[in-house]
C-alpha cells in the first residue's frame, strides 16, 4: 500500500497518528467478528497507540503509519475475504490467550515493622534506639528531618560570622571617620552585629544538643530487650529446625 505524500509530510507527524486512530477503531468495531474477538482488537489497538503517543520525528512516526494502515485494510478485507477474515480470528484468539497469561496485579500488604535483634546507635539526630524492620517512616522522616535542620543551620552559622566581621569592618570604619554613637540609640551596624551575635549563640546551644544526644549511652534495659529478643528467635528456629528433621525422619521409618 502507498502512502500519500500528505500524510508522509515531517511537518504533520504529530497529528498523522491520531488521525488513524478513529479508523481503526470503527474498522474493528464493525467487523464480521465475534463480540470478544472485536474487543480484544479493539482494546489490543488502544494499547499500541498509548505506546505510539510519545514517538516525535518522521522516522519513528512513518513506519507506525505505514502498520496503522495496513491494519485498517486487514479489518476492512475481512467483510469479502475468507483468508483474512481466517487471519483476524487467530489475531484475536492469540491476543486473548496471551492478555490471559500476563499475571494480574496482586498489591503487597502492607508490611508492619517489627522489633529487629539489633541496636540502632546514638547519632546527633538520634538517640540510641531498637532497630525495626521495615524501618518505621517516622523514624526515617525524624532522623532526615533533624539532618536537614542541622545543615541548613551550619550553612546559616556560616554567612552570620560573615555579617558579623562585615558590621565589625564597618564599625571600625565609623569609629575611624569620627562618628560617634548616641547616648540612646545604637548604631545600626551594631545592632545588626549584636542581632546576628545572639542567633550564633542560639545555634550553638543546639550544637550542644546534639553533640550530647550523640554522646547518649545504651540502657541496661534496652540491652536486655534485644537479648531476649535474640534468645526467642534462636529457639524459634531450633525448633523449627527439629520438626523438619523429625518429619525427614518419618518416611524413613
Amino acid at each position: 500500500m502507498v502512502l500519500s505524500s500528505a500524510l508522509l509530510s515531517p511537518l504533520h507527524r504529530f497529528p498523522v497518528l491520531w488521525c488513524s486512530y478513529r479508523p481503526l477503531l470503527r474498522a474493528a468495531r464493525t467487523a464480521p467478528l465475534d463480540a470478544h474477538h472485536r474487543l480484544a482488537i479493539e482494546q489490543y489497538i488502544k494499547r499500541e497507540l498509548r505506546q505510539w503517543r510519545s514517538l516525535r520525528t518522521a522516522l519513528k512516526v512513518q513506519p507506525k503509519l505505514r502498520e496503522a494502515e495496513e491494519f485498517i485494510h486487514r479489518l476492512e478485507s475481512t467483510a469479502h475475504s475468507s483468508a483474512h477474515l481466517e487471519r483476524m480470528r487467530e489475531l484475536a484468539d492469540h491476543l486473548i490467550l496471551r492478555h490471559a497469561k500476563k499475571p494480574t496485579h496482586v498489591v503487597k500488604p502492607r508490611q508492619v515493622p517489627k522489633p529487629a535483634p539489633s541496636i540502632i546507635r546514638a547519632t546527633a539526630f538520634n538517640p540510641p534506639m531498637q532497630r525495626m524492620r521495615p524501618q518505621p517512616i517516622k523514624t526515617t522522616m525524624m532522623i532526615f528531618d533533624r539532618r536537614r535542620a542541622s545543615q541548613r543551620r551550619y550553612d546559616k552559622q556560616a554567612l552570620a560570622k560573615e555579617f558579623v566581621e562585615m558590621a565589625s569592618e564597618e564599625e571600625k570604619i565609623e569609629r575611624a571617620a569620627g562618628v560617634r554613637e548616641s547616648k540612646h540609640r545604637a548604631m545600626p551596624t551594631t545592632r545588626v552585629a549584636d542581632e546576628w551575635r545572639g542567633w550564633i549563640r542560639k545555634a550553638q546551644k543546639q550544637e550542644q544538643r546534639e553533640y550530647k544526644r550523640k554522646d547518649m549511652r545504651i540502657s541496661p534495659e534496652l540491652y536486655a530487650t534485644v537479648r531476649g529478643l535474640r534468645r526467642s528467635i534462636a529457639r524459634n528456629k531450633s525448633a523449627a529446625g527439629q520438626a523438619r528433621r523429625r518429619e525427614a525422619q518419618l518416611p524413613a521409618e
